[in-house]
């Protein structure tokens, strides 16, 4: 049942949030403007010096991106300690709507966190979070109701062209790319599956000790 509401999720974000144009995925890693939850503002390109940088992209409320979470964890586990490597995500979803599923917390309009445990199927988020400057898309509310999660959000803006499907060249989400020292992409891969989780876990890992 859950491999089939991820399926499900994955068509729909396709569908609404991959635009029809073709897009070239980069070649190096960009030059970009990131702040942190609690508002710390990097490069990406400092932040990626020298190390092998991993990136996944997600919004709320992506159901495949949250079924992904598991795999997510597991890496960055891995290697948050490792001084080679550099694992951050990367949402759209404005700041005031994530801090509530980065601190563990359920409020009146934002059920994120019981959604991720749910489709994560682990109790605590850990991952590193950063934001585009000037790029959110607004939540306004996200709930469990009688026949599963809705959400109310405000339209994303005409000119989507920093958003960061546009800034990496992407189509749908969940996407990860992997950058080695010199910056250059080394892995992308957009969607996610259960069936297909152990084997992507095990392809990213080796991929990332080669370059160390």
């Amino acid at each position: 049942m859950q491999s089939l509401l991820l399926t499900i999720f994955t068509v729909l974000t396709f569908s609404v949030f991959g635009q029809k144009i073709i897009r070239k995925a980069v070649k190096v890693i960009p030059h970009l403007s990131l702040y942190s939850i609690g508002g710390d503002t990097t490069n990406l390109k400092a932040f990626s010096h020298n190390k092998v940088t991993f990136i996944n992209f997600w919004f709320i409320p992506c159901g495949p991106c949250f079924g992904e979470m598991n795999m997510l964890h597991q890496l960055y586990a891995k290697y948050k300690g490792n001084p080679n490597v550099s694992f951050l995500t990367i949402t759209f979803t404005d700041s005031s709507f994530v801090k509530p599923l980065i601190e563990n917390k359920i409020t009146l309009n934002n059920d994120t966190h019981d959604y991720f445990r749910k489709l994560a199927q682990l109790d605590s988020f850990k991952l590193p979070v950063y934001f585009i400057k000037d790029v959110s898309s607004k939540m306004i509310s996200f709930k469990k109701g009688k026949f599963g999660f809705t959400g109310n959000g405000e339209p994303r803006p005409k000119d989507q062209s920093h958003f960061p499907d546009n800034v990496f060249g992407f189509s749908a989400y969940p996407t990860t790319f992997i950058f080695d020292k010199e910056g250059k992409t080394i892995y992308n891969k957009t969607g996610f599956t259960q069936e297909g989780e152990k084997q992507q876990q095990k392809n990213i890992e080796v991929l990332i000790n080669a370059r160390l």
